[in-house]
């Protein structure tokens, strides 16, 4: 079974409601889960970041032909990249609350 499928029955979750979740066209999420659709890396990033799983389960859905997986160096910098960033803005907001 496709993982996004899977993920999306498991937390009982509608394609509206998944596409509100994430900012994902129900229409794009609907032909990932079907395999009549391959994924940019931004859109895995913030489906991994809805389910909370790391970017790399959702390798299979990816556009090897997306331009940015051969410049960013695959999925596993991207995530590593990701979380660097995320990291950054929580340290820039402690800052601030300081």
């Amino acid at each position: 079974m496709n993982i996004l499928k899977k993920l999306r029955a498991e937390a009982d979750k509608t394609l509206k409601e998944l596409a509100e979740g994430t900012g994902i066209d129900q229409s794009t999420i609907s032909e990932l889960e079907n395999d009549r659709r391959k994924a940019r890396l931004n859109t895995l990033s913030k489906l991994a970041r809805y389910f909370e799983r790391p970017v790399e389960e959702f390798e299979a859905l990816l556009d090897d032909t997306a331009p940015e997986r051969s410049r960013r160096g695959g999925l596993a910098s991207y995530a590593k990249r990701e979380e660097l960033k995320k990291e950054s803005r929580l340290q820039i907001k402690d800052k601030q609350a300081a």
